[in-house]
């Protein structure tokens, strides 16, 4: 049976380089609308920017009555990730992208995903 997800950045406040879209909502407000949308199993979240304590949202994705399909490490906001941050041709840049997607997989372990995307 084909299962539906949303990735958790799509939802509340949203930006490209003309105008900021909607208001920010945090994680678990995030949670509560996608309870609202008919068919939703699943989330994907958008690590490291909405996350810190993986039993906090197990607890949350649990209330909610979600499974997190995935873990999207996010190796495009820094700064410094500007011009790539793994096919960054400085050393301390490139280290800082592959700790990034290090700590997602460890992360998506704890909260029971079994992907991870970027």
């Amino acid at each position: 049976m084909l299962k539906m997800g949303i990735i958790t950045g799509f939802l509340g406040r949203t930006k490209d380089r003309f105008h900021e879209y909607n208001e920010p909502l945090d994680l678990e407000a995030k949670f509560k609308l996608m309870n609202c949308i008919h068919g939703i199993d699943g989330v994907e979240i958008v690590y490291p920017y909405e996350v810190s304590d993986a039993e906090a949202v197990k607890a949350q994705l649990q209330q909610h009555d979600l499974q997190v399909a995935a873990v999207n490490v996010n190796v495009k906001a820094e700064p410094e990730f500007v011009s790539g941050g793994l096919t960054s041709d400085n050393r301390v840049i490139r280290d800082k992208a592959v700790q990034f997607i290090k700590d997602s997989k460890d992360f998506a372990a704890a909260v029971g995903a079994d992907k991870v995307t970027c």
